[in-house]
C-alpha cells in the first residue's frame, strides 16, 4: 500500500474554488488508501485513451485523456500537510463540498471522485455509505460523508483521464476544453506562421463567431508551424481533400466576409477533415482518437 494524502474541495463564502487537506483517523484513512487505488485500476482496466474532442461520444471501453494538462494549484496539492488548511468535515459544510482528491505520493497521481450530497441520510442519526459496498449503512452520531464506488478523473504523468466533461467542471477549471482564442493570441499565430495571413485581420476579427475562435484555438495547439514547413504538402493535402483554399503567392489567406469559406479554411488546418479509405468521399470529423499500430 502506498503512502497517501487526502483532500476536499469546496467553495468557500466567496464561491471560491478551494483545497484544503482532509483531516481524517486511522480507521478513515486506511479504507481511503485502499479504495483509491482499487478505483484507479478500475478506470484504465480494459480501456483506450480518446483525446478528448468536443462532441465526441464515449463507446463502452473508452475514456477521455487530455494531455498536458494544466492542473491548478498543483504544486499546492502536491505540498501535502505542510502547505495546505486543514479541513475538519462537518455538517455547515456539506452543501459546499464539490470533489475528493486522493494524492499518491509516490507516483503523485492524483484521483477525483465528484461529490453528491444527496448521498447523505439524515434520519434522527447520520449515516456513511460503506465504501465498499454501496448497498450497506453503518450508523454514526458524528457527522459523516459519502463515498462512491468510482473515479471520476486521474491525474498522471501530465495527463487527465476523465469520462464526462460534466463530471469534472464542477471542481476543476477546465476553460482550456472550451478554449476561444483571443484576438492577441490569433494575430499572434498568423504573424509567426509564414505561409498564413488573411485579407485584412481588423475586419476578419470583427466576424468571428465563437466557433471560429475555437478553431483558432485548436490549430494553435496544433503547433502547425513546425508540422506543416512544407508548403507544397499542404497545397497537395487540400487539393486530395477537395479543399477550396485561397493561395496568394506562398500564403494561405483565411477569409474575411466569406464565412463559409473562413470556417472551411479553419476546419483544414485544425485537420478536422478526411477521406474514407473505400468510398472516397470527404468527411469531417469530431474525433482525434489516434491510430496507434494500424489498430
Amino acid at each position: 500500500m502506498g503512502t497517501f494524502d487526502f483532500f476536499v474541495v469546496f467553495k468557500n463564502s466567496a464561491n471560491e474554488t478551494c483545497y484544503r487537506y482532509l483531516v481524517t483517523d486511522n480507521q478513515m484513512y486506511d479504507e481511503l488508501s485502499s479504495l483509491f487505488p482499487e478505483m484507479r485500476t478500475k478506470f484504465f482496466a480494459n480501456r483506450e485513451a480518446i483525446d478528448y474532442t468536443v462532441g465526441y461520444k464515449l463507446d463502452k471501453g473508452e475514456y477521455f485523456l487530455r494531455r498536458n494538462f494544466q492542473f491548478p494549484d498543483l504544486e499546492t496539492i502536491l505540498g501535502g500537510i505542510a502547505e495546505t488548511e486543514p479541513f475538519y468535515p462537518s455538517s455547515e459544510m456539506q452543501d459546499k463540498i464539490r470533489a475528493f482528491i486522493a494524492v499518491d505520493k509516490e507516483s503523485k497521481a492524483i484521483m477525483f471522485q465528484s461529490y453528491h450530497s444527496l448521498k447523505f441520510l439524515t434520519n434522527k442519526k447520520t449515516y456513511w455509505w460503506s465504501f465498499h459496498d454501496s448497498k450497506t449503512f453503518q450508523p454514526f452520531n458524528a457527522f459523516a460523508f459519502g463515498v462512491a464506488s468510482r473515479l471520476c478523473a486521474v491525474f498522471q504523468n501530465g495527463n487527465l483521464a476523465f469520462e464526462s466533461i460534466d463530471a469534472i467542471k464542477t471542481f476543476l477549471d477546465v476553460k482550456d476544453f472550451f478554449a476561444e482564442a483571443s484576438n492577441e493570441q490569433i494575430k499572434e499565430m498568423i504573424d509567426a506562421v509564414d505561409w498564413l495571413g488573411c485579407e485584412s485581420f481588423d475586419e476578419m476579427i470583427i466576424g468571428l463567431d465563437s466557433e471560429d475562435r475555437k478553431l483558432f484555438s485548436q490549430i494553435q495547439s496544433l503547433d502547425i508551424a513546425e508540422m506543416m514547413e512544407n508548403f507544397e504538402k499542404i497545397k497537395s493535402e487540400a487539393t486530395s481533400l477537395e479543399i477550396p483554399l485561397s493561395i496568394v503567392g506562398e500564403q494561405i489567406i483565411i477569409p474575411c466576409h466569406d464565412k463559409k469559406a473562413r470556417k472551411r479554411t479553419l476546419n483544414f488546418l485544425a485537420e478536422n477533415y478526411y477521406v474514407g479509405s473505400f468510398s472516397g468521399e470527404k468527411y469531417r470529423s469530431n474525433s482525434k482518437k489516434r491510430v496507434v499500430n494500424n489498430q
